[in-house]
């Protein structure tokens, strides 16, 4: 009589579902986690877009303001103004620097012309290249 030991299927079946569980799982965990990176990156890229344009609107308030003050004093037959620069605040690191120059009317009328419109990088952080290597 001769008896047949299923046993070892049952066990390797077993093991097999197992080992594909704890894969997925492993799959979901790092996948969750990519979602979590990407979402605060997302966000930060959407907090410097906002500052930066943020930036933008007050610095076109800004240049509205003295080409409105050129305009006056060219109707007033005055001197024009000096070139006029300044800076806007964009976040810890970045700025908005805008240089502006009065000139006579052109073609098309403008008394103005933007002459620096550009994002200046300040406070750079320095980044730690040191390795922790055992010698």
């Amino acid at each position: 009589m001769r008896r047949n030991i299923s046993g070892i299927n049952i066990g390797s079946s077993s093991l097999l579902l197992i080992f594909v569980v704890l894969s997925l799982v492993s799959f979901a965990v790092l996948s969750l986690s990519s979602a979590t990176a990407d979402r605060k990156l997302e966000q930060k890229a959407l907090d410097h877009t906002y500052a930066y344009y943020n930036a933008c609107n007050e610095a076109e308030e800004e240049y509205a303001v003295y080409d409105r003050k050129v305009r006056a004093s060219y109707r007033l037959g005055l001197e024009l103004p000096q070139p006029y620069s300044f800076t806007e605040y964009i976040n810890d690191t970045q700025e908005l620097h805008v240089c502006i120059e009065a000139h006579e009317p052109d073609e098309s009328g403008n008394l103005t012309t933007i002459t620096e419109w550009r994002i200046v990088n300040v406070n750079i952080p320095e980044i730690d290249e040191h390795l922790n290597v055992f010698e």
